[in-house]
């Protein structure tokens, strides 16, 4: 059996202008996410208040996942 691989890329010089595109790119990628990420954050207090689980019992705020399967009683 033979297995062939090809891989197509291409490197880019840190000097290049392709190079500050993708950075530029990059950085204006993360500032509109951490941008989006601000006014979810800032609808969601506005909906909920400071405290988005007031009037729920500790209980639901803290649920613990717990292990379903047992196995220390397994049987051989």
């Amino acid at each position: 059996m033979v297995i062939h691989v090809s891989m197509d890329g291409a490197i880019v010089m840190k000097e290049s202008e392709e190079h500050v595109d993708q950075e530029d790119y990059w950085d204006s990628k993360i500032q509109n996410e951490k941008k989006m990420l601000a006014e979810m954050n800032k609808a969601i207090l506005e909906d909920y208040g400071n405290e988005p689980f007031e009037g729920q019992d500790e209980s639901t705020q803290k649920k613990s996942l717990r292990n379903q399967f047992n196995y220390q009683e397994r049987s051989s």
